[in-house]
């Protein structure tokens, strides 16, 4: 399998494109539902603000993995985006519609989520 990380080093750390996009739309989508200005109505509320936390729980464990070196919170933190992503993906699916343009945004990062979990744990697991 080839490396998925790019050779280049920020502070005597790899490089991780996706895993900085994903942490930034997660963390817009935690203030988002933390905030109460999400997309949706049922984002609003107690269920925003379990979607919220469960973000910022994922963007420290990005940020920590990559921080500290982490192989293991930088995997959980991808694994965990994408469950935070399926969450908001589910939850606008029902209530503004599957093919509405958010939840189809939404979805897309929990593919590319799983995906890059998946590309990065390699074949050992």
């Amino acid at each position: 399998m080839s490396d998925t990380h790019l050779q280049w080093l920020l502070w005597g750390r790899k490089v991780r494109p996706y895993a900085l996009a994903v942490s930034i739309a997660t963390a817009v989508i935690a203030y988002a539902c933390l905030v109460g200005i999400a997309v949706g109505k049922l984002l609003d509320g107690p269920t925003g603000v379990i979607v919220g936390t469960a973000a910022v729980v994922t963007v420290a464990a990005l940020w920590w993995g990559w921080l500290a070196k982490s192989e293991a919170w930088m995997h959980r933190g991808l694994i965990w985006s994408a469950g935070v992503w399926a969450a908001i993906a589910t939850i606008l699916a029902i209530d503004v519609g599957i093919l509405n343009v958010n939840t189809l945004l939404a979805a897309a990062w929990v593919i590319a989520s799983g995906g890059a979990w998946l590309l990065e744990r390699g074949p050992d697991g």
